[in-house]
């Protein structure tokens, strides 16, 4: 945390050293892994660490960390921008997670990737479910702004209105930290005839990016 990544490494590597039964060592794979990242943020450094992620899902696959590390394997995909080994990585975490948040977490992260390539339905079916059944605030706020984006893609800006109500009303704040949603939302706003409104967010987003 400190930013002491030699020091760490080091004294993970001591870990390293006990019994392979150990309940430590699923654990210290999932930091060694972070820790790889951490000390290389290039794909050099993301592949490595899908590497060693893989290994704890091989070593402990029935473990907390590797149902997490299944789905982490999905996000490095995302950020080399391998989106099909993404979905393959989201799908599989999916159908293995062994806890709710992490079922969730990897149907959120199956749905942002199918959105990328342009798999608007499957992804609207991904976030719909995660709506349907997180207690995860946070993730439920993702998944209602995934899926106004998917049914906005879709042109069904009628279904979007209420999704982007929901945002607005629940915190504006989650919705104007980016101007392509901010954009979206006064479209809809104006399709729907509800004139004022759509001039309200549109003065916020030209108000806060102006260019």
């Amino acid at each position: 945390a400190r930013g002491q990544y030699a020091v760490a490494h080091a004294g993970f590597d001591t870990l390293a050293t006990l019994d392979s039964d150990s309940a430590l060592v699923p654990p210290l794979k999932a930091f060694l892994a972070e820790l790889t990242l951490l000390e290389d943020q290039t794909d050099h450094g993301r592949t490595a660490a899908i590497f060693q992620y893989r290994a704890l899902i091989s070593l402990s696959p029935k473990d907390m960390n590797a149902s997490r590390a299944r789905w982490r394997v999905g996000d490095l995909y995302v950020e080399m921008k391998w989106f099909q080994e993404a979905v393959v990585s989201y799908e599989d975490a999916s159908a293995h997670a062994l806890s709710p948040s992490d079922a969730d977490r990897s149907l959120l992260g199956l749905g942002v990737t199918l959105g990328s390539i342009g798999r608007w339905t499957e992804a609207e079916r991904a976030f719909d479910t995660v709506r349907k059944r997180a207690t995860d605030n946070r993730l439920l706020m993702r998944a209602t702004l995934g899926q106004a984006n998917a049914l906005y893609a879709q042109h069904r800006k009628r279904d979007a209105l209420p999704l982007y109500d929901v945002l607005y009303r629940g915190g504006p704040d989650f919705i104007k930290t980016d101007p392509n949603q901010l954009q979206q939302y006064g479209d809809v706003l104006f399709d729907a005839g509800q004139l004022e409104r759509a001039r309200d967010v549109d003065a916020l987003l030209y108000n806060l990016y102006p260019s």
